[in-house]
């Protein structure tokens, strides 16, 4: 027992019992972000497209596909499905990644630094950019690769003062791993492969044959990802975002949101650039002249001013053989820690008394600056979103009635509202609300959610709560509007004889193809009403209402909204997996649409390329028109 206690108690000593404390008051900040925090657009973007999808590596990829981060995807499928689908069961993840984080962080303060107070400054210094912990805040893939990153660098500190060939092995599947929690990390694999390949070859003649052992994981690795890359990069997603035109605008990019929008960001984010670039040679230049001191401090120098460049020069290379992005903003995240390591190990190799005044100096600077940022609102790329959660809670608390759902009060938004919009739909069980469109008007239905500055194109507007933090209102539009009436109905209870024509359907569907009438159909349900010319108006909206079931939430199946027109097709999406009960209840969705002028006939289907079961059934279609 005695021996289980000291090897439980020898993992705990990396760190000093002075930043055990500030570990778990960051990681608390960390945590409590993660519960409180409105979802942003890209985690519940995740969430409806990849951790309720049934595989754990979907075929089928568009141009949003970079944003299934493999890593993430799988832990954040673990977690949700042992602890429900809240917002902290979704970052639970990357608040463990944060906690790696902070462990190896502190663990390399303690080993380079000897002083106390030294260790707990610069253990401030690398743990609390408040750019950097937003996404150990969120359900993405940065923070758990920032983690294991920094964990790795740590392993590497240690390397270069006994190397060893488990070690570097460790190093290069701790980056393994990173790179599938975020791709961009696989420039910082190969360039780490090198460092340590490098290392080695430098070791006596007896140790070089094991440097071509350390291309064995990076081979092994790059031949598993490698087909996955390719699909990604034909479906335009590989790296896929804004693009920097230049190294100094990667650079640039996270040092400004390092500053967090603060005051002083418009004058000290250039020159923070230039001396953020010129680190690294810096770093050079000081081991050139100090080149036959032996202290691994100095070796370690070496390791993390040759990853640093070495990152930045796979970039670059990249950018000009492969034609990919610069990395930009959180894409090139990794600069932060990489750039912080580089710059605490220069400070350790100057004189005692200037060390602990430039230390002393960064302690204080960085503990201001996160004094001004820190809050428990928003993340600093997603301001504009940080208050679609209390706008849903504040719908829910209006309890708008359910008797009106055939009327489908629709929240129309713009696009970085959408997505979370459904997703505390169906987590708040406010499915009285239609399916969120895109800022498209459905006469008597539409509730608004916008920039504030929209208000000027709805001057009869009734606004019912302004939030000045993200500056957005919840309003409709006109609250004198008319009430929109049925003007035709069509219905279908497939348990019993079908009374119209217009509706052929499969009550069951499963698999790739449907079944109707002894052939094979694309489609699970084709629910046709093509007889506009008729009717005595034009519909200004079509309402869907039918009972759905699934046995899991685990399904791609969609639920389509096709409006035929001479000159093309409209279609709109639901999945399944916005529905608000749980697997294996009948499911009742009220589902409204704007009629395109010139619909000729109007399909509501399923389609599903799964082999999990989706059931149909008590569907009505009603065509509305304002009174």
């Amino acid at each position: 027992m005695r021996l289980i206690l000291s090897r439980f108690a020898a993992l705990f000593s990396p760190l000093h019992k002075w930043l055990w404390p500030c570990v778990l008051l960051i990681l608390g900040y960390v945590a409590w972000r993660a519960f409180v925090l409105s979802l942003t657009w890209d985690e519940a973007y995740t969430f409806f497209e990849f951790i309720r999808h049934p595989s754990w590596l979907p075929h089928d990829l568009n141009y949003m596909a970079s944003n299934n981060h493999l890593l993430n995807t799988w832990l954040e499928k673990c977690s949700v499905g042992l602890l429900g689908q809240s917002e902290l069961a979704q970052r639970l993840p990357n608040v463990a990644g944060c906690a790696v984080f902070l462990y190896a962080a502190g663990a390399i303060a303690t080993k380079i630094f000897s002083h106390n107070f030294e260790r707990l400054a610069v253990f401030l210094v690398l743990a609390l950019n408040p750019y950097m912990l937003d996404f150990f805040s969120l359900a993405r893939g940065y923070g758990i690769s920032i983690g294991l990153f920094m964990f790795a660098a740590w392993q590497m500190a240690l390397y270069v003062e006994k190397p060893g060939l488990l070690r570097a092995t460790g190093i290069q599947l701790l980056l393994a791993l990173a790179t599938l929690a975020n791709l961009t990390m696989i420039l910082v694999m190969i360039a780490a492969t090198a460092v340590l390949w490098l290392h080695q070859i430098l070791q006596n003649d007896k140790k070089r044959i094991r440097a071509f052992i350390l291309l064995v994981v990076p081979i092994i690795f790059m031949i598993c990802i490698w087909p996955y890359v390719m699909r990604l990069n034909s479906a335009g997603a590989f790296y896929f975002g804004q693009e920097a035109l230049s190294p100094y605008t990667s650079f640039f990019s996270i040092i400004d949101a390092s500053l967090y929008g603060r005051s002083y960001a418009a004058w000290l984010a250039g020159p923070l650039t230039v001396v953020f670039i010129l680190l690294p040679l810096a770093g050079l230049f000081l081991l050139f002249r100090n080149r036959r001191n032996r202290d691994s401090k100095w070796h370690g120098l070496l390791s993390f001013a040759l990853l640093f460049m070495l990152i930045a020069t796979g970039m670059i290379l990249q950018h000009i053989l492969l034609g990919s992005h610069y990395l930009l903003g959180r894409t090139a995240l990794v600069f932060l820690p990489a750039g912080m390591l580089l710059l605490i190990t220069a400070v350790a190799l100057t004189g005692k008394r200037i060390r602990g005044v430039i230390i002393s100096a960064m302690a204080i600077v960085t503990l201001g600056h996160f004094a001004l940022s820190a809050n428990f609102r928003s993340v600093y790329e997603g301001r504009e979103q940080a208050d679609v959660k209390a706008m849903m809670k504040f719908l829910r608390e209006k309890n708008i009635p359910v008797e009106r759902n055939f009327l489908a009060n629709i929240i129309s938004t713009g696009l970085p509202f959408d997505q979370q919009v459904n997703y505390y739909r169906m987590r708040y069980g406010l499915m009285q609300f239609g399916h969120v469109p895109r800022l498209e008007e459905v006469p008597a239905c539409s509730w608004y959610y916008l920039d504030s500055a929209a208000l000027k194109e709805f001057p009869a507007a009734e606004k019912l709560r302004y939030f000045p933090f993200s500056n957005t209102v919840l309003f409709r539009a006109d609250k004198n509007l008319p009430r929109l009436r049925v003007l035709k109905e069509v219905w279908q209870d497939f348990e019993n004889e079908w009374p119209f024509p217009q509706l052929i359907t499969d009550t069951i569907f499963f698999g790739k193809k449907g079944t109707y009438a002894g052939g094979e159909i694309p489609y699970s349900v084709n629910i046709i009403f093509n007889q506009l010319d008729t009717l005595p108006a034009f519909p200004e909206a079509a309402s869907l209402s039918c009972r759905l079931r699934t046995q899991t939430r685990n399904t791609s199946a969609l639920l389509v909204f096709q409006f035929i027109k001479e000159n093309g097709v409209q279609e709109e999406f639901m999945h399944l997996s916005e529905l608000a009960e749980k697997p294996g209840q009948w499911s009742i969705t009220g589902w409204t649409r704007p009629v395109p002028a010139g619909t000729k006939r109007i399909l509501v289907y399923i389609w599903n390329k799964d082999r999990k079961r989706v059931y149909m059934d008590n569907v009505i279609l009603r065509l509305l028109i304002a009174e």
